[in-house]
């Protein structure tokens, strides 16, 4: 069950803050109700569930997070029935009936029992915890408020699907050179297991030294042999200390500082984060969401963990009075075009089109670096593998060539 962080006053005027335990955000209300508390900002607290060990937690509960596939279809239909100007109601029924996997009609089926029940859409989605990214939401509620409902899915559709066209891009160059990395994978072990091991008794017949490459295999395999059982106990042991040291926040955070000082890399995460970063500002202060919670929000949807510290920073600053394009110059990680680009739309007062251009410009040079990575990729996998397999297989030769000689 969700928590939520809670800001109210009392009878006295007293303001207090505190964390309720509810179902959903009309729940948690409830509660404060009955304590005699006026709650003036109520918002789900996401630090706590992440904090939750993985074995409190419900595996199997609705309100899992949707596949970033599933939920551009989705929103691509809402977009279009709320286009056609069905009713919610209709459209969640519509919508439920066309969806596929049990999780996704479940999801709908969710949404639509909470707006026959009464609750706006934002707030049927909000009840759905984690299912939809924060943003979503936010959208959404604004859109009710304008009564621009179409508008706003049509945005979130194309937004994700963006996305999602990047990832999907992504993955199908990867899958090339995945094959190359399983084929020589499977070369190397079947040269390692069956060929090297078969040329032993070779040299033991002519008397001749065993060549260093295959006397470590033949060690390895006896250790394996004999200490199978202590093998897999310590790899599965290192594996599980793997996963629990990486989860770790400030693990992440080294990890991700580590890939921002790596020259290549470190230029993609930029131009992806300061994408992703413009584009979601844009759509949000578009349907008139607030600036500051705009930025709060956008810092739930980056990636890297030095950018999301670095949004916070900027809310603080922006907090204190200075300007977006000022507090972006400080952090000293965002590209200047970006930052010019954004002060040149603050003092037009055109933010929204301005970030939206922004976005535009680093959405294509991160599809640009993607092909061009990509097309380096490749090559240097198949010329690394090759010279793999072939040093493995010049070394056996040479091996082989050096019993010849003996017996000459």
């Amino acid at each position: 069950m969700p928590n939520y962080r809670y800001r109210a006053y009392t009878h006295s005027g007293k303001l207090e803050d505190g964390l309720v335990e509810a179902q959903n955000e009309q729940a948690c209300l409830d509660i404060l109700d009955g304590k005699g508390l006026y709650p003036f900002e109520v918002h789900e607290d996401y630090s706590n569930s992440l904090s939750t060990p993985w074995w409190q937690r419900d595996l199997f509960s609705g309100a899992s997070k949707i596949s970033l596939q599933n939920l551009a279809l989705f929103t691509r239909e809402l977009a279009t029935l709320f286009k056609a100007g069905l009713p919610i109601d209709e459209t969640l029924r519509i919508v439920a009936a066309q969806v596929s996997g049990r999780h996704m009609k479940s999801f709908c089926k969710a949404l639509l029992d909470d707006v026959i029940a009464g609750h706006s859409l934002s707030q049927a989605f909000a009840n759905q915890g984690e299912a939809v990214p924060h943003y979503y939401t936010s959208l959404v509620r604004a859109g009710e408020a304008r009564g621009a409902l179409d508008d706003v899915f049509e945005q979130l559709a194309n937004f994700i699907e963006k996305s999602e066209n990047i990832r999907a891009k992504i993955r199908s160059a990867l899958v090339y050179p995945m094959i190359l990395i399983g084929v020589a994978f499977a070369a190397l072990g079947l040269i390692v297991t069956v060929l090297i091991p078969s040329l032993a008794p070779i040299f033991t017949d002519a008397g001749a030294p065993m060549p260093t490459i295959i006397a470590v295999v033949l060690t390895l395999q006896d250790f394996f042999s004999n200490n199978w059982l202590v093998t897999v106990i310590a790899l599965l042991s290192v594996c599980v200390f793997l996963v629990i040291f990486l989860r770790k926040e400030n693990v992440k955070y080294k990890r991700d500082q580590i890939l921002l000082r790596i020259p290549l890399i470190s230029t993609f995460i930029t131009k992806r984060e300061t994408a992703r970063f413009s584009r979601t500002l844009s759509v949000l202060l578009t349907n008139g969401v607030p600036l500051l919670k705009a930025l709060e929000i956008v810092s739930h949807i980056m990636s890297n963990r030095v950018f999301i510290r670095t949004q916070q920073a900027v809310i603080e600053d922006i907090k204190k009075g200075q300007s977006l394009h000022h507090t972006l110059t400080q952090t000293e990680i965002f590209p200047d075009l970006a930052v010019r680009l954004i002060k040149v739309g603050e003092e037009s007062g055109k933010l929204e089109e301005m970030l939206l251009h922004t976005a535009q410009i680093f959405e294509t040079q991160v599809q640009r670096s993607i092909d061009r990575y990509m097309s380096l990729l490749t090559p240097a996998l198949t010329l690394f593998i090759g010279l793999s397999v072939g040093g493995l297989i010049m070394s056996v030769m040479s091996a082989i060539l050096s019993i010849n000689e003996l017996a000459l």
